[in-house]
C-alpha cells in the first residue's frame, strides 16, 4: 500500500513540475531530486496512515479487551459506541507524523546514498 501510494504521489508531483515522462535526469539538482522523492515519501506515509489506523485501532482493542474470545466485531461495536466513527481515528496525528517522518528519512536516505555512490 505504501509503495503504491508513493509512486502514485511521486508521478502527480513529477507532472506538477513539467515532467510529464518522469524523466528524474531532467531535474538537474539533488537537492531538487531529494526534495520531491522526502515530498512523495511524507505524502504517502500520511495516506497510509489515514487508511490504516482504523485498523490499527481495532487491533489494539483485540489486544486489552478482557473476555475470553474477543472478536472483531465486538470491538467494532464497541468503538463505535464509544464515539462513532472518529474512534476508530483516535491517535491519527501522532501516527501520520511518525509514519510521515519515518518514510521521508528512509527514501530520503537511501536516494542519497543511491545518488552518492554512484558518482
Amino acid at each position: 500500500l505504501w509503495w503504491m501510494s508513493y509512486c502514485l504521489i511521486q508521478r502527480m508531483v513529477w507532472r506538477r513540475l513539467g515532467h510529464y515522462q518522469y524523466l528524474e535526469d531532467r531535474l538537474q539538482t539533488c537537492s531538487g531530486l531529494l526534495g520531491v522523492q522526502a515530498a512523495s515519501a511524507a505524502c504517502a506515509g500520511g495516506m497510509v496512515a489515514f487508511v490504516t489506523t482504523p485498523m490499527d485501532t481495532i487491533k489494539t482493542r483485540l489486544q486489552v479487551m478482557d473476555g475470553k474470545c474477543p472478536t472483531v466485531r465486538h470491538a467494532l461495536k464497541t468503538v463505535w459506541k464509544e464515539g462513532g466513527w472518529t474512534a476508530y481515528y483516535k491517535g491519527l496525528g501522532p501516527r501520520l507524523v511518525t509514519m510521515a517522518i519515518s518514510a521521508m528519512t528512509m527514501v530520503t536516505s537511501y536516494e542519497f546514498l543511491k545518488h552518492a555512490s554512484t558518482k
